[in-house]
């Protein structure tokens, strides 16, 4: 802006002397007045002409620059408004995210927990450990299928459905007692604890039994005939083997 006004005026100022001019050959003799004329007939075209190229010098590299920078501005904007579209579409096109029935998004299926306690009780005389005894977890893909008693218990994890814990070892004067949760079903995410008992137990000594031997005799002196056999003999007891005879 401040180099069109500096034109204007050195334009304004070659106008003016030109008018100066033109004044003075007013004075002059039609010869020379003719000349003068002359003279500012080719000078003022080219005068004009270079006012008139600078300005539109200006206006032109005004006019450049600033469509120049409005494609830009338009071509940034533009830009930004497709990143946010192609982003919007990318989150679009997300497949939603599946909750289970746990409620933990996209998560694997949960375990259940089952703790297996071996207790063994040697009042009597028993001398077995809860070592000694193999438990034996069978369900869905149990961590531990088989390991040893343990009276601090041991932790197995399963997948949900059923299950069943068996033992194996000393049977030998030992009752074995399983726990309601040695056996069933379990869900994912569910905890269980089954108690397997051994108690030692002397069996009691066989029973001892009495003996009665029954004779008969039968005298037949005065004319008698009768034999033993001829006498049936019955006896009354705590399970006499035979009673009758």
């Amino acid at each position: 802006m401040s180099r069109k006004k500096k034109n204007s005026a050195a334009y304004g100022s070659k106008v003016v002397k030109s008018t100066m001019m033109l004044s003075e050959l007013a004075s002059m003799p039609v010869s020379s007045f003719l000349l003068s004329v002359t003279l500012t007939i080719l000078v003022l075209p080219s005068l004009v002409h270079s006012y008139a190229t600078s300005n539109n010098s200006e206006d032109t590299s005004s006019l450049l620059s600033s469509p120049l920078s409005g494609v830009k501005e338009h071509r940034k904007t533009k830009d930004v408004a497709d990143i946010n579209q192609s982003s919007s579409s990318s989150q679009s096109s997300l497949p939603p995210l599946v909750t289970p029935s746990n409620g933990t998004p996209n998560s694997a299926p949960q375990v259940g927990t089952l703790l297996v306690t071996k207790q063994v009780v040697n009042e009597g005389g028993g001398e077995a450990e809860p070592s000694d005894f193999t438990i034996t977890v069978e369900g869905n893909n149990p961590t531990l299928s088989s390991f040893d008693g343990s009276p601090s218990g041991t932790t197995i994890q399963l997948f949900g459905g059923k299950y069943k814990v068996t033992e194996s070892g000393p049977t030998t004067n030992y009752n074995s007692t399983l726990s309601k949760e040695c056996s069933g079903n379990i869900r994912g995410g569910e905890r269980k604890e089954c108690t397997i008992t051994n108690t030692y137990s002397i069996s009691p000594p066989p029973i001892a039994t009495g003996m009665i031997i029954v004779t008969k005799k039968v005298i037949n002196e005065g004319g008698g005939d009768k034999k033993p056999s001829d006498f049936t003999i019955t006896v009354n007891g705590n399970n006499p083997t035979p009673s009758s005879f």
